[in-house]
C-alpha cells in the first residue's frame, strides 16, 4: 500500500509553471526578419552566461557570391558552386570570430581536415569584417595577393557566411574548395 505524497500538487504546479515560462519566453528567442536576414542565437564560448545574437545577411552573401563568380568568369574561370557543408563551416567560423571580436583563420586545420574527409583536395579561406558593401569587400580582397589568389584559384566550390554582430559590424568568411 502506498502513501499519497503531500507535495504532489506542487510537482504538477512546478511542471505547469516551467511550461508556461517556456511558452512566454519563446518569443524572446524568435524574431521575424526582413530583407533576407535571419537572427541566430549562440551561447558564447568565452562567456557561458552570455547569449549573443547574430543577424545573417543572406542578401549580402548572395551578392558577394554573384560578384565573385562574375569576376572569375571575366578571367575565363568556371563559376563556383555553393555547397551547404562549406556554408555551414563558414558560418561556424564567422560566429567564432564574432565571439572573439577579431578576424582570424583560427582552427583552419580542423576545417581543412573536415573537407579532406569529404574528398576535397584543397581549402582556401578569406575573412574580413566591417564591410557593408560587397563591391568594396571584393575590391579589398582583390588588392591583397593572397585573397586574390584564393578567389582566382582552381577551386570549384564555395561557402559564404556574412553575419552582423549586436553592434552592427559584419563579419565575413568565404571558403574555397577544390
Amino acid at each position: 500500500m502506498s502513501i499519497p505524497q503531500a507535495n504532489a500538487p506542487t510537482f504538477y504546479f512546478s511542471n505547469f509553471f516551467y511550461i508556461l515560462l517556456l511558452i512566454l519566453a519563446l518569443p524572446l528567442f524568435v524574431s521575424c526578419s526582413t530583407d533576407n536576414e535571419d537572427v541566430i542565437t549562440s551561447e558564447s564560448q568565452t562567456a557561458p552566461s552570455h547569449l549573443t545574437l547574430f543577424t545573417r545577411n543572406v542578401a549580402m552573401e548572395n551578392d558577394l557570391y554573384e560578384r565573385i563568380n562574375l569576376y572569375r568568369i571575366s578571367l575565363g574561370k568556371e563559376p563556383l558552386d555553393r555547397v551547404i557543408e562549406a556554408d555551414n563551416q563558414a558560418k561556424e567560423h564567422t560566429i567564432y570570430m564574432i565571439e572573439e571580436n577579431k578576424i582570424s583563420h583560427d582552427f583552419l586545420q580542423q576545417r581543412t581536415a573536415f573537407f579532406l574527409n569529404l574528398g576535397y583536395t584543397s581549402i582556401k579561406e578569406n575573412v574580413a569584417s566591417g564591410y557593408t558593401n560587397t563591391q568594396a569587400l571584393l575590391n579589398a580582397w582583390l588588392q591583397s595577393e593572397l585573397h586574390r589568389l584564393a578567389i582566382e584559384s582552381d577551386g570549384f566550390a564555395t561557402g559564404i557566411s556574412i553575419l552582423k554582430n549586436e553592434t552592427g559590424i559584419h563579419f565575413i568568411t568565404q571558403i574555397y574548395l577544390k
